[in-house]
């Protein structure tokens, strides 16, 4: 294998997280060979390493994939933190903010407005499985197979600018259930799809289903109940063939 420049995988972004609560940024990073990951915050001269010898009152780590994890956050870890990835082909950094509350203020978890759908495709086809997510703050995607990491571990797989999964030259084995994660300090949320590769016949298989058979919209939904943290809505489904 030639060597070939570090990459990220996943990005760190922008964080606000309560006094007292725990911020992680991910910083995933691909290469050939696999990239030293260290952080920094910027204006400190202290450099963080994946497996450091941790202090007994540090609350500074960084985990074997590169992820950066804060413990008991304090107003004074406010500040930019810098993700570096090196190898002797290249360097690369991204750098995300920290932001600091008293108290969480109610922020609901991240929205997914478009996530992926089920799908029978041939071999050696392109798969793209769609994900786009928004919330304050802006969500991370990640992605699972049959409930495991996926990204980094195959070159035919790669993350889109909106958080979509793009598959090249599928195999029977990508076969499985893929669920897009949009995770923040908010909370996190998922949407899940069923792959399906075919021994391709020279024509691409994709089940297209017809608009008629899909059902109509549901009706308004109803408050049904509310408590402390929680509210529960009912409503009716929508006619066969309404849409």
């Amino acid at each position: 294998l030639k060597p070939a420049p570090p990459q990220f995988v996943v990005r760190p972004r922008d964080q606000i997280v309560a006094q007292g609560r725990i911020a992680t940024f991910p910083c995933e990073t691909k290469g050939n060979p696999q990239p030293a990951v260290f952080w920094q915050k910027e204006g400190s001269q202290n450099l963080l390493f994946p497996n450091q010898p941790l202090q007994p009152s540090s609350r500074f780590s960084v985990s074997q994939s590169g992820d950066l994890t804060i413990s008991n956050v304090q107003r004074s870890d406010a500040g930019y933190y810098i993700c570096q990835a090196l190898t002797v082909a290249g360097s690369i950094l991204a750098k995300a903010q920290l932001e600091v509350t008293d108290v969480l203020t109610d922020r609901p978890p991240p929205i997914i407005r478009q996530g992926p759908a089920n799908q029978t495709l041939g071999v050696d086809s392109l798969a793209l499985l769609k994900c786009q997510a928004s919330g304050d703050p802006i969500p991370t995607i990640s992605w699972l197979k049959d409930g495991v990491s996926l990204l980094g571990k195959d070159s035919r797989m790669s993350l889109q600018d909106l958080g979509s999964l793009q598959i090249k030259n599928i195999r029977l084995s990508d076969s499985g259930i893929y669920t897009c994660v949009a995770a923040s300090s908010s909370g996190e949320t998922s949407w899940s799809a069923f792959l399906e590769v075919r021994e391709s016949t020279g024509v691409t298989v994709t089940k297209n289903h017809d608009a008629t058979e899909l059902p109509g919209p549901p009706s308004k939904p109803q408050v049904t109940d509310v408590t402390k943290n929680s509210v529960s809505l009912s409503w009716q489904p929508g006619l066969t063939g309404g849409s």
